[in-house]
């Protein structure tokens, strides 16, 4: 990457700073790696989330598998909706914490289980998802690494550093 500034990404700017191409990397708590590309891009009026991951299972097993998820700009953030478009996954609003990073907590049900999520956007072109699922039926850690590929210098975002 170039010495380029890049612009900055502010809690009402995060929306913009998503779309693009991302390398992933995920670990599911001892069952699961996961190494593959999520792809976040504006088609017929909303915003896609598609992904396409290898999952290497602790057992042994390797396979391909694929997720699509909607994604829509709120008053306070991001949305996140399941493939069908109607149902809500999380809702997020992006703060800057104390490290200078933005982060986001969102909580879902499924039926019994619990998803308590975070999403981080640390420097540059990165950012992270951590869901800890509990409940009767679903007992692990997800923690999914984001990594842009493909963008030129500039036209991704760094994370604000100002204070107050």
């Amino acid at each position: 990457m170039s010495d380029a500034v890049l612009p900055l990404v502010t809690p009402a700017t995060v929306f913009d700073f998503l779309p693009g191409e991302w390398a992933l990397s995920r670990s599911v708590s001892g069952l699961a790696e996961m190494r593959g590309t999520a792809s976040i891009q504006a088609t017929s009026g909303e915003t896609e989330y598609r992904e396409r991951v290898e999952v290497r299972t602790s057992a042994g097993a390797v396979f391909a598998a694929s997720a699509r998820y909607v994604l829509r700009r709120t008053r306070d953030g991001v949305a996140f909706y399941f493939a069908d478009g109607e149902s809500l996954f999380q809702a997020l609003c992006f703060k800057e914490d104390d490290r200078g990073r933005l982060r986001a907590e969102a909580e879902h049900g499924c039926g019994e289980d619990r998803y308590v999520s975070t999403y981080e956007l640390g420097p540059e072109l990165r950012f992270s998802v951590r869901h800890d699922v509990r409940g009767p039926r679903k007992q692990y850690v997800s923690v999914t690494e984001f990594h842009a590929i493909d963008r030129i210098s500039g036209s991704a975002g760094r994370i604000s550093d100002r204070s107050g």
